[in-house]
């Protein structure tokens, strides 16, 4: 079993990627868009596309992971 490399970090304030314990970008939720392509999850940040991922999910669709992230852009663009 091997360890997974990369881990895409969803928290309320926006979305990470991480390099096992190195954090490569994080970015805030009103300035990312996620999009399935296929098996795909690409992500934009503004009009940049900046990850093409591969989601291994139960089901093989990256519906779920795109659920979460649409609540949690929502929940962070409400006023506190």
């Amino acid at each position: 079993m091997t360890a997974t490399r990369y881990e895409l970090r969803f928290t309320t304030r926006g979305l990470q990627l991480w390099d096992r314990s190195d954090q490569l970008w994080s970015h805030p939720w009103r300035t990312v868009r996620l999009v399935a392509e296929g098996d795909l999850v690409l992500v934009h940040h503004q009009d940049q596309l900046i990850a093409e991922l591969l989601v291994d999910t139960v089901d093989g669709s990256p519906t779920g992971l795109l659920l979460g992230a649409a609540r949690l852009h929502t929940r962070a663009a409400l006023p506190r």
